[in-house]
């Protein structure tokens, strides 16, 4: 999966670098973010590629790419049992954001970053007639779906009664 953008890509580096199959760079970059970012790959031992506009705009499939974009492993959704026990084990009551047939990937982007922001635990959405995590929700998110447990499930109405 490509991920593309500033946010997004910056935020694969506040967790486990090992999803980082290799960095994109905008060549000449004056960037000081984009130096960082190169270094911190270089260190972590993720290969690092400086190509021109319209290459990365051809890997990213997205002239808003921002100057970077990351090759990184497919997204793992979660599951919600885990997502409802990791904040029974911090001891808080659960917040869980249901998302049910939302399509566009700007929306489910904008509010698991809202979620995220918000303290939520986790993000359920369906397998069918929903946006998946694509690219596209990755940088609308801002990269919060990095960090926000996303699971998807077969059907919501059964999950909810769970």
């Amino acid at each position: 999966m490509i991920i593309y953008g500033k946010n997004p890509v910056k935020e694969l580096f506040s967790g486990p670098v090992r999803k980082i199959e290799e960095l994109f760079v905008l060549e000449k970059s004056a960037d000081s973010g984009s130096a960082g970012l190169v270094k911190l790959a270089k260190e972590n031992g993720v290969k690092v590629s400086f190509l021109p506009r319209d290459g990365l705009t051809r890997i990213a499939d997205s002239p808003n790419h921002q100057g970077l974009a990351a090759r990184i492993t497919d997204f793992q959704y979660s599951n919600v049992d885990d997502i409802m026990e990791a904040a029974s084990e911090k001891g808080e009551k659960l917040l869980l954001i249901i998302l049910d047939h939302i399509e566009d990937p700007q929306n489910p982007g904008a509010i698991i970053r809202t979620a995220d922001v918000l303290g939520a635990h986790g993000a359920v959405i369906p397998k069918d007639r929903s946006a998946s995590v694509t690219p596209a929700v990755l940088k609308a998110s801002a990269g919060a779906a990095h960090h926000l447990p996303v699971s998807r499930v077969v059907n919501i109405a059964s999950q909810i009664r769970n």
